[in-house]
C-alpha cells in the first residue's frame, strides 16, 4: 500500500490501497477520503461522497486483483459517472498486471495508470490532470 501522500498534500497519511480525491481547485487543497481494506464498500462510498478521482492499488492477490478492481471501476462509472479513476501498480515486475493496466487505459475503462517508481511531483501531475 501506499505510504504517504506528503507531495500532494502537506503530510497526508494514505492508509489504504483506495483513495477517493475531491478537489476543491487545485490538488494542494485537495480532500482525501481514504478506505481502508474495505473494497466492498468503494463503488458504494464514491456513489455518495462523489470523488473527482477514485485511485485504486492492483495487486496480485485478492481483493485487490486487476479483474475486482474493474468490477469496482464499473459499478463508480455508473453511479459517478463524473469521476475519473486512476490505477497504481506499486510491482511493476508484475508483467500481466502491467500490461492488463495499461490495455484498460487503451481501452478507454480507466482514465490513467500510475506505477510505483513515480516521483511525487509525477504522481500528483497525473492526479492534476484527469
Amino acid at each position: 500500500a501506499m505510504s504517504t501522500a506528503s507531495g500532494i498534500s502537506g503530510s497526508t497519511s494514505i492508509s489504504g490501497p483506495t483513495l477517493l480525491i475531491s478537489r476543491l481547485s487545485c490538488l494542494s487543497s485537495a480532500s482525501f477520503l481514504p478506505l481502508v481494506d474495505s473494497p466492498e464498500l468503494t463503488a458504494e462510498l464514491c456513489g455518495l461522497h462523489k470523488p473527482d478521482v477514485l485511485l485504486m492499488e492492483v495487486k496480485a492477490y485478492s481483493p485487490w486483483l486487476f479483474p475486482e478492481r474493474m468490477e469496482i471501476t464499473k459499478k463508480v462509472r455508473k453511479s459517478n459517472p463524473e469521476c475519473r479513476i486512476v490505477l497504481f501498480v506499486n510491482d511493476e515486475n508484475d508483467a500481466e498486471i502491467s500490461e492488463n493496466v495499461r490495455r484498460a487505459k487503451r481501452d478507454g475503462f480507466i482514465d490513467a495508470f500510475l506505477f510505483g517508481s513515480v516521483s511525487e511531483n509525477y504522481f500528483a501531475s497525473v492526479i492534476d490532470s484527469v
